[in-house]
């Protein structure tokens, strides 16, 4: 797998949910904020960015943390398919694009008035 080209994304834009096709790291995890996941099947939809899921099955052990380790046994709940997750982040990309154009049009009614 060709990592080189990948991006670190916060993993609450797909509610903890990720690719190992496609997510080359990802960021934010802070030790208060981490939760249980649900026992629910879960849908790569935005959530509180004040929380995380563990992606491994079982605690982080910072002993494995080497270049080469291949070790890592991943939660299967948080597990998802690639284009899942593109089409995730794609439809959150347009969601705020729309209230960007809206936020700017009303600075240009303001700006208009004065």
């Amino acid at each position: 797998m060709k990592k080189g080209t990948g991006w670190s994304r916060d993993d609450w834009l797909t509610s903890g949910l990720w690719s190992p096709s496609r997510d080359f790291m990802l960021h934010g995890w802070k030790t208060k904020q981490l939760k249980v996941p649900p026992n629910e099947v879960l849908k790569p939809i935005p959530m509180d960015y004040s929380q995380w899921y563990n992606p491994f099955a079982g605690p982080i052990m910072i002993g494995r943390c080497f270049a080469g380790n291949t070790t890592w046994s991943y939660n299967p709940h948080l597990l998802a398919d690639k284009r899942q997750i593109e089409d995730s982040l794609l439809e959150y990309s347009k969601k705020i694009e729309r209230e960007k154009a809206k936020s700017l049009s009303r600075l240009q009614e303001v700006l208009e008035k004065t």
